[in-house]
């Protein structure tokens, strides 16, 4: 597929499908990332031809009817003040300007899912140019991310795309530094898999332990405690006192009280983004973590990088002095 970069747009009617799904609330965009990542090839675009149209869905509606609830209104209401211009909604491609404009969710439309030689024909024969510029939803077979593009005229990827293919290519090539790409329909939900798993990996460095602490912070998580992981305090006490080069090997009683959303004995849940890079190994001990009722653990002094595992606080009391009088009897005091 060419760019839409090398592609002569003068005097062409051009669709471009991007993918502007953001979470809405009563009229509120709540997230604009997606909107803004789109803005590099319609600006592209607007710079030798106005005859755009933008082609997007919005959540999962029942197809072929429209809900106002899974309405693009308010996101052309942002692009209206983004680019200070009137944008047309048009709800069906008959109807189409021949200026900038947005088409309804394209999810209204009878046969998108189906990738429907019907729906599919309509939007090819709109455009001169069509611009697939929708990478995340790229996997799907729809009329409007494939079908469309088999039968237009000239196809092109956006920029955004683009830059995608490029950045997952060069993470492809052998000897590049190791990547990892973790899918999924929320981001919230791999946000919280990365925050959890960079704590798991610096809790534990032994990958066969690592399902096990996994499973105990979500035992907490699950019970309403707060995680108490003592990676997030050394974390809290880089970024407190601006050096994270410092190297810290016991967390004392004032570390626990510093304020910080970082700071897991201060905060519940979990932290509002990952402390490290997490490795495979972490990522995998949390989605795969170990059922068990461990609700506590303790460095194991006898088993070095292990952990004592206790499911009640008594135990874990016996396990805490134990590492107590361990720690000092090697005289380490920060």
């Amino acid at each position: 597929m060419k760019n839409l970069v090398d592609i002569d747009l003068a005097g062409k009617r051009v669709g471009i499908r991007v993918d502007l799904n953001v979470p809405i609330d009563n009229g509120t965009i709540l997230n604009s990332e997606r909107l803004s990542a789109a803005l590099p090839s319609i600006l592209h675009i607007l710079k030798h031809t106005d005859n755009l149209c933008i082609i997007t869905h919005l959540g999962r509606p029942k197809e072929g009817n429209y809900d106002e609830q899974f309405s693009i209104k308010p996101i052309v209401e942002w692009f209206k003040k983004r680019l200070n211009r009137d944008i047309q909604l048009c709800t069906d491609f008959k109807s189409l300007p021949g200026s900038l404009c947005f088409i309804e969710n394209i999810r209204f439309f009878d046969g998108e899912s189906k990738n429907s030689d019907t729906l599919a024909d309509e939007i090819a024969k709109s455009f001169d140019i069509y611009v697939m510029d929708a990478f995340a939803t790229a996997h799907r077979k729809s009329a409007s991310t494939y079908g469309a593009i088999k039968k237009s005229t000239l196809a092109c990827a956006g920029i955004l795309f683009q830059n995608e293919v490029e950045n997952i290519s060069s993470a492809l090539v052998e000897g590049s530094s190791l990547s990892s790409i973790v899918g999924g329909s929320k981001v919230s939900t791999k946000l919280e898999v990365i925050s959890l798993a960079s704590i798991v990996q610096i809790e534990s460095r032994r990958n066969d332990e690592r399902p096990r602490v996994a499973g105990l912070y979500i035992n907490r998580l699950k019970k309403n405690m707060r995680l108490q992981a003592d990676p997030t305090v050394i974390y809290t006490i880089k970024d407190y006192y601006k050096n994270f080069d410092t190297i810290i090997r016991r967390v004392l009683y004032r570390d626990l009280k510093l304020e910080s959303e970082f700071n897991t004995y201060r905060v519940s849940g979990l932290p509002p983004g990952p402390i490290t890079m997490p490795d495979i190994s972490a990522i995998d001990a949390v989605l795969n973590y170990e059922k068990n009722n461990y609700l506590f653990m303790v460095a194991d002094p006898s088993n070095r990088g292990y952990h004592l595992f206790a499911s009640n606080l008594s135990e874990h009391n016996r396990n805490r002095r134990a590492y107590i009088r361990w720690i000092n009897s090697r005289g380490i005091y920060r």
